[in-house]
């Protein structure tokens, strides 16, 4: 599968919580202009973090990123990540750019796309610490490794 098409498959699929959330900030074109260039690059920071991984052959750490983002997914099924998460940027966003705390005035572009990358940046703290976890599970488990990365 092209590299392009994996990632943003699955920085969509982890996003769909999060766009659900924010729904009421995408009514204007600045809002959904800014939530959308914040998931492009999302798309293109894993992309290019794959791509890292793969040219220097680190491919138990390209697994383990895979299952982490994945798994980082599967816990917006349970939305309490995304939603504290989203809480805490808007809180961060809101204080940065001087904006009352109910959020009503994030409407326009760069708050959004600041709340955003906010928001996934901790998302991908979870997934760092998920990876890095796998990570440690591999290199206990080496049969693992062999099982988890031939798979592929």
């Amino acid at each position: 599968m092209n590299i392009y098409i994996k990632w943003t498959l699955i920085v969509c699929f982890n996003a769909i919580f999060c766009m659900i959330f924010a729904f009421d900030f995408m009514k204007t074109i600045g809002g959904a202009s800014g939530v959308i260039a914040g998931i492009i690059s999302f798309i293109l920071f894993y992309v290019k973090l794959d791509e890292h991984l793969l040219r220097t052959k680190r491919n138990v750490w390209r697994k383990a990123l895979f299952i982490a983002v994945v798994t980082t997914g599967l816990f917006s099924l349970y939305p309490m990540l995304p939603m504290i998460s989203g809480s805490l940027a808007l809180e961060i966003t809101g204080s940065f750019f001087n904006l009352p705390s109910s959020g009503i005035a994030h409407k326009s572009f760069l708050p959004i796309f600041s709340t955003t990358i906010v928001t996934g940046s901790f998302l991908s703290l979870f997934v760092l610490l998920i990876a890095f976890l796998l990570r440690i599970l591999f290199f206990k488990y080496p049969k693992l490794v062999k099982t988890v990365v031939d798979s592929d």
